[in-house]
């Protein structure tokens, strides 16, 4: 199976450089496949159709070859974050309320922040139903940002909490999606990673 998808990725860049009418050259058929490297067979004719009906005016075959790879890792981008926002106002929505919990409560020895960096979040659960609040993804995110962030945000900067969430679910789900075991995204994509300001 192996030999039959390297034979399928060789006709691949075998066609590409027929297409441009780049001469047969070890080093420009190596670049053109690794550039190429994360595009699976099955997205092959969709790729070409790309290359047809996009405007590239004045743009190389390489340069060309990339935007379409790159077309590619923006719609792999948008499937893997769709419902990010919705996952982030719903952890605000939670972490929201945990802090005025602990904020109106009175006569407790510890401070609210100290009751809430207690608290453990992967064992909230909704009363009626008694499902967890939180799934792997989330428990995830709130472990890189941490509690005291997290407290010290939610109820006096709602923009800033809701950014900085975005972004490190959008890296908890890269981190993941790199992880599986048929990653889709490449590994210069990886590299290129959102990156959470720091605050």
């Amino acid at each position: 199976m192996n030999q039959l998808n390297s034979n399928i990725k060789d006709q691949f860049v075998s066609s590409l450089m027929n297409y441009f009418k780049i001469e047969e050259d070890i080093n420009l058929r190596a670049h053109i496949a690794d550039v190429t490297q994360h595009i699976e067979s099955a997205q092959y004719r969709e790729f070409f159709r790309r290359l047809s009906f996009n405007d590239y005016a004045y743009k190389g075959a390489f340069e060309k070859i990339a935007l379409v790879v790159k077309s590619f890792e923006e719609d792999q981008q948008k499937m893997l974050f769709s419902g990010v926002k919705e996952r982030v106002q719903s952890l605000y929505d939670i972490m929201y309320e945990l802090h005025r919990m602990m904020v109106l409560e009175e006569a407790q020895e510890l401070t609210p922040l100290e009751r809430f960096v207690r608290v453990h979040f992967a064992r909230l659960k909704h009363a009626q139903t008694q499902e967890l609040f939180l799934d792997d993804i989330d428990i995830d995110v709130v472990k890189s940002v941490g509690k005291e962030w997290i407290f010290n945000h939610v109820a006096y900067d709602k923009s800033l909490f809701l950014d900085r969430m975005e972004l490190e679910y959008k890296n908890a789900l890269l981190r993941q999606h790199h992880q599986s075991t048929t990653p889709q995204l490449g590994t210069d994509h990886m590299t290129r990673m959102l990156k959470s300001r720091d605050e």
